[in-house]
């Protein structure tokens, strides 16, 4: 099965213009809503510390 999303790279995010401090945010952000979603947080919250 192919995944959906490309491997992230240098080249992605040259060619969507992201820096890492643009790149840290949205992880951070989708992190954060993960940790107060119901069904979620039971996956994430074995995988990922604080």
């Amino acid at each position: 099965m192919r995944p959906l999303l490309p491997k992230p790279s240098k080249t992605i995010m040259v060619e969507l213009d992201l820096q890492e401090d643009d790149l840290q945010r949205v992880v951070h952000a989708f992190y954060a809503q993960v940790r107060t979603d119901s069904q979620l947080q039971r996956v994430f919250n074995g995988a990922i510390g604080d």
